[in-house]
């Protein structure tokens, strides 16, 4: 490993030092040197500059030397334009198929590096990490809808003093053999009343509709875990 770190540092260093040179000629004088290649203890965040830098390389050279056509030659414009254009052609293409060389070179070199392999180690346990902490979420939340949905069955329902009146009278008839032998029931609050007037008179009540609410918040609330539950399914 301490091999390959030097002989890549210094074949990426010789690179950049010729690219410094050439841009000061071109009177580029603000050149920034690119990162180094480090050695095998060199944290992530310089590693990855590094690798940033070079996957990204554009050359400052012109590749001026291997233009074919020398202008002073020309005979005349029409001519001239033309050499011009087929230089131009041959340097373009040059300069692209250096880029492509040095960014080869640095993938080459990437897929062999022990630091990225151990990044990407990391950022799988990362991964794993954060995975079984949604799950975690997920099961407490679950958990806690649950809870809230027994408390619709273990509440008591009171409503308030006017309703309640209105419903059970003053105690002295029967009103729970009536209740249980009324089709009046209401499904959210699970509680049965004497006829259909009584059912409407507590579905006016503050208690039903704060429990109506309650049931609705927590529908929706359902609805929207299945979905994130079927999304993150299908992402895996």
């Amino acid at each position: 490993p301490g091999g390959f770190y030097r002989v890549y540092s210094e074949v990426f260093d010789l690179v950049a030092e010729t690219e410094r040179d050439r841009a000061n000629t071109k009177g580029k004088h603000d050149f920034e040197f690119p990162p180094s290649f480090g050695c095998t203890s060199t944290e992530w965040p310089e590693v990855k500059a590094f690798y940033d830098y070079w996957s990204n390389f554009v050359t400052e050279r012109d590749f001026e030397w291997m233009q074919e056509h020398n202008l002073a030659s020309a005979p005349n414009r029409r001519i001239r334009r033309l050499m011009e254009e087929e230089n131009k052609k041959v340097t373009r293409q040059a300069k692209k198929d250096f880029n492509d060389l040095v960014r080869q070179l640095c993938a080459f070199v990437k897929k062999r590096d022990d630091r990225v392999e151990r990044r990407r180690q990391e950022a799988e346990k990362e991964k794993e990490r954060k995975a079984k902490e949604l799950d975690e979420r997920r099961r407490l939340e679950r958990e806690e809808r649950l809870r809230r949905a027994q408390e619709y069955d273990d509440s008591a329902f009171v409503d308030d003093e006017v309703v309640e009146e209105d419903l059970y009278g003053d105690g002295n008839g029967d009103s729970e053999g009536g209740a249980a032998r009324s089709g009046a029931y209401c499904v959210v609050c699970s509680k049965r009343f004497k006829s259909e007037k009584q059912l409407r008179n507590h579905e006016k009540s503050k208690k039903h509709r704060q429990k109506l609410q309650e049931m609705r918040r927590f529908l929706e609330e359902e609805e929207r875990a299945m979905a994130a539950a079927a999304a993150e399914g299908e992402s895996r």
